[in-house]
C-alpha cells in the first residue's frame, strides 16, 4: 500500500524467466516501468553498481547523456534512471521508466512502446560495450560511485543502518553494502563491468513491474514487440542462509559512531511474516530504539 493506495499485480509470462507483473489503473497521466533483473548477493556486486551509472550514457546508436535527455525530452518527457538496491537476499540491478499515457498527447504516438524500444537497444547493445568507448567516462563514473559511498556516511541514519546490519551480519552477503565496498569499486576495469552487466541481462531472471491502464493482454504484445531479450532461467530459491542469532546482546562502541553521534540497535525477528508483522515491528523498533532514524 502506497500513500492510501492498495496496489495488486496481476502476473503473466512474457517469456521464460521474464514475469510481467501489472498494476491496471487510469489515475495517473503517466506509465511506469520497472524491470529488475535479480542477481546474487554473494559476488560482482560493485561491478553492477558502476553498470548501473554507466548504463545512463545510452546505447551504441544513440550514446552519450545529452543525447539521451534529448531523446527523453523529445518523448513528452519521458524519464529513465538505473541503479542497484538489496532485497530479501538478492542484489538487484533496476531499470525505472515512466512516460506519458498515450491518452494525453496528440497522434498516435506511443510513448512507452518507444521508452520500451530505447531500454531494448540500451541492454542488448550498451555504450559501455563498445570499442569505442570512452576510458574518461568509465573514470568519471568509478569517482561518482566512490563519492556516493562516501557521502553515506555523512548521513546519520544511512551510516547507522549500515553499521547495524554490518554487526548483525558479520561476514555475511546479507552485512555487504549494496554498491560493494570501496576497494572493489576502484579496482574494476571496463570490461569486468560490461562483462557483468551483459550477463545479467542474459541470464538472470527478470521481473517487469508496470502501473498502467491498459489491459494486461495488450501490455504483454508491446512487451513482446518492442522488448527484444530471450528467455532464461526462472528464479530459484535463495541458497544464502541466515546465520544463527546470537544468544546475547553484543556491545559495539566505535570512535567514528561515538563522535558522530551514529549510534543504532540492531535486533532480527524469527518468523516474520511481511503482511500481517510489519506495523508491529515498526512500532517495536522505535520503542525499541532500533529504528534506523532514532
Amino acid at each position: 500500500m502506497t500513500n492510501g493506495i492498495d496496489f495488486e499485480f496481476k502476473s503473466a509470462t512474457i517469456r521464460k524467466g521474464i514475469t510481467l507483473l501489472h498494476h491496471r489503473s487510469s489515475k495517473w497521466k503517466t506509465e511506469v516501468i520497472k524491470l529488475v533483473f535479480v542477481g546474487d548477493l554473494r559476488q560482482r556486486l560493485a561491478e553492477r553498481a558502476l553498470g548501473a551509472y554507466l548504463l545512463r550514457h545510452g546505447h551504441g546508436k544513440k550514446k552519450g547523456m545529452e543525447n539521451v535527455s534529448r531523446f527523453m525530452q523529445d518523448l513528452f518527457g519521458a524519464s529513465l534512471s538505473s541503479y542497484v538496491t538489496k532485497s530479501f537476499g538478492r542484489h538487484l540491478l533496476v531499470l525505472r521508466g515512466s512516460a506519458v499515457d498515450a491518452r494525453f498527447i496528440p497522434g498516435k504516438l506511443d510513448p512507452l512502446a518507444r521508452l520500451l524500444s530505447y531500454v531494448s537497444e540500451l541492454l542488448n547493445d550498451p555504450y559501455l560495450a563498445r570499442k569505442n568507448f570512452d576510458v574518461e567516462d568509465f573514470v568519471r563514473e568509478q569517482r561518482n560511485l566512490l563519492r556516493a559511498i562516501a557521502a553515506q556516511s555523512d548521513n546519520k541514519s544511512q551510516y547507522a543502518n549500515q553499521r547495524m546490519i554490518e554487526e548483525m551480519f558479520p561476514e555475511h552477503p546479507f552485512g555487504r553494502p549494496a554498491f560493494g565496498r570501496p576497494e572493489e569499486v576502484a579496482s574494476l576495469v571496463p570490461q569486468a563491468v560490461a562483462n557483468e552487466v551483459q550477463r545479467l541481462v542474459d541470464e538472470e531472471p527478470l521481473f517487469i513491474y508496470v502501473v498502467s491502464p491498459r489491459k494486461t493482454s495488450d501490455l504483454k504484445r508491446v512487451l513482446k514487440s518492442e522488448l527484444k531479450i530471450k528467455g532464461r532461467s526462472e528464479m530459484k530459491p535463495s541458497r544464502i542462509t541466515v546465520p544463527p542469532m546470537r544468544s546475547r546482546f553484543q556491545r559495539i562502541a566505535e570512535a567514528e559512531d561515538l563522535t558522530q553521534g551514529r549510534l543504532s540497535m540492531g535486533y532480527r525477528i524469527e518468523g516474520y511474516k511481511r503482511k500481517t508483522d510489519a506495523h508491529a515491528a515498526v512500532l517495536g523498533d522505535m520503542l525499541l530504539g532500533g529504528a534506523s532514524s532514532s
